[in-house]
Order: structure tokens, then C-alpha cells, then sequence
């Protein structure tokens, strides 16, 4: 048990077995290697507020806790219980919609957000969660010579009534088992893509807005820049204009005396 198998020695894996993360806990279950359900905790000191603080720390725990329950190198599918976002959406406009969606999505305070849609009667329901956790997971279980296949949500699985699962047993690990197919068309998926029915990877808004918006504002900026132009030398032209019309001097003002009409001259009797 001691040291990482490599890739085709992980993927040559004869055990098969099933992940049910619900907070700090993951349930393990191998049907091949033991009818017990397993159940991992998530110490303070590594895991908190949904995603993992310490990578070192934290796959140092899995794989001695592999080695003291000698749990072989296992493929497994990944049901996620919590934690997870969800909310749901009412019918409108595809426009309308999809920015209720993707404001809902970058309003979630991770820089990786993983989301799947789920049809319901009024409409549809997001469910999504933070990407690095995940792939943090697969890493650990990496460390631990196995592997996991795939990642899901539980809420919106049929295979499962309302309610879910409150922790993993033998017969809820079965069923999971032979809808292996269903649950791996219904996972997360770890690289970026734009699709209505499955999963999508959304990035943090900073990055997002950083990519999409910095080709558009140099053009902008330009513009902005010949538009001030323009409007300063027009601002400055009839002052310029009003200087050159002015005479060099400016001529004194000389007071007019009223005129009184001439009156008939009278002569004057001697």
C-alpha cells in the first residue's frame, strides 16, 4: 500500500467503489473488498467553510487512513450531498434566464464553480459547487493510489426518491453501482464548457470579466481619448478666433457733448 500507483496501474484497478461526500465526512464503500461502509472525516485543521485548507495535511490523513484499513486501490464515483448551492429559477425568456443564471453563479464566492441544471416543473434548478474542492478530492484519492471516475450531484439523481441519502449504506451503495452509466452522463465535469442540459465549469467573475471585457476597452479608450480631443480644440477655437478680430489698441472712449438745435436769432434793440 505503501507508495502512488502509476496511471495505467490505477486505471488496471479490479475494485469498483462509491463516495458520498455530506460535509466533513466521506462514506466509502467497496463491494469486492468488504461489506463495510467506511467513513472518513474532514479534520478542522484541513477542511472548512467548503473547501480544503490544507493539501499536505489532508492527503497525509487519506492515505494513512487507506493503509490502516488496508483499502486497495479503488475506482470510484463520487456522489456529492453537501456541500452544494441550489436554487431554482422560474420559466422566462433564454436572455433573461441565462443572466439570472450566470449572476446567481458568479455571486458564489469560489474562483472554480462547478453547476448542472435539473428541469423542473416551474422551470429549472441550479445546482452547483466549488470546483477546487473537488478537484482537491481527486488529488487526495490520487495520493492514495486510486481513482475517481466521476463526480455528481445527489439532488436530482432518479435513482434515488426525494430526500436523498442521509449516509451511504450497502444497499444505496449497490443501487449507485448499477446505474454507473446514468450517474456518469449526470457528472461534474472538470474542464470548461458552455451546455444548457449538462454541467458547466463557470469562472470567478474577476477572471471572467478580466477576459471577456479587456479586448473591447482598449478600442473604447481610444475612442475616448480622440473624443476629448476633438472637443478641447473646438472648446479653444472661438477664443482663438475672438483674439485675432480684436484691434492691437483698443481705442479711447471720448464723451460727446449734447447739440442744441439752433433757435431764431433775435436782434437786440440798441
Amino acid at each position: 500500500m505503501e507508495g502512488n500507483l502509476s496511471m495505467n496501474e490505477i486505471n488496471n484497478n479490479k475494485h469498483i467503489g462509491v463516495l458520498l461526500m455530506r460535509g466533513a465526512i466521506i462514506d466509502l464503500y467497496i463491494p469486492t473488498y468488504s461489506s463495510t461502509v467506511f467513513s472518513f472525516k474532514l479534520s478542522s485543521e484541513i477542511y472548512a467553510e467548503m473547501e480544503i485548507i490544507d493539501n499536505e495535511l489532508a492527503t497525509k490523513e487519506l492515505v494513512d487512513f487507506f493503509a490502516v484499513n488496508k483499502i486497495p486501490p479503488t475506482e470510484f464515483i463520487l456522489i456529492m450531498q453537501t456541500p452544494l448551492f441550489r436554487k431554482e429559477f422560474p420559466v422566462a425568456p433564454q436572455e433573461k434566464l441565462e443572466g439570472a443564471i450566470n449572476s446567481y453563479l458568479d455571486y458564489i464566492p469560489f474562483d472554480s464553480v462547478l453547476s448542472k441544471r435539473i428541469k423542473t416543473d416551474v422551470g429549472v434548478m441550479i445546482i452547483a459547487a466549488n470546483g477546487d474542492l473537488i478537484q482537491d478530492i481527486h488529488k487526495m484519492f490520487m495520493a492514495a493510489s486510486s481513482v475517481i471516475t466521476c463526480t455528481t450531484a445527489l439532488e436530482g439523481l432518479t435513482i434515488f426518491p426525494k430526500g436523498g441519502l442521509s449516509a451511504l449504506t450497502q444497499s444505496s451503495a449497490e443501487i449507485i453501482l448499477k446505474n454507473i452509466p446514468t450517474i456518469k452522463q449526470e457528472s461534474f465535469s472538470l474542464t470548461p464548457q458552455r451546455s444548457v442540459e449538462g454541467f458547466e465549469v463557470v469562472e470567478s467573475q474577476e477572471e471572467e470579466k478580466q477576459k471577456s471585457t479587456l479586448p473591447l476597452l482598449i478600442p473604447v479608450f481610444i475612442l475616448l481619448l480622440v473624443i476629448l480631443g476633438i472637443v478641447y480644440i473646438k472648446s479653444t477655437e472661438p477664443v482663438a478666433q475672438q483674439k485675432k478680430s480684436l484691434p492691437s489698441e483698443i481705442p479711447t472712449l471720448i464723451p460727446t457733448s449734447s447739440i442744441i438745435p439752433p433757435q431764431d436769432i433775435v436782434p437786440t434793440k440798441k
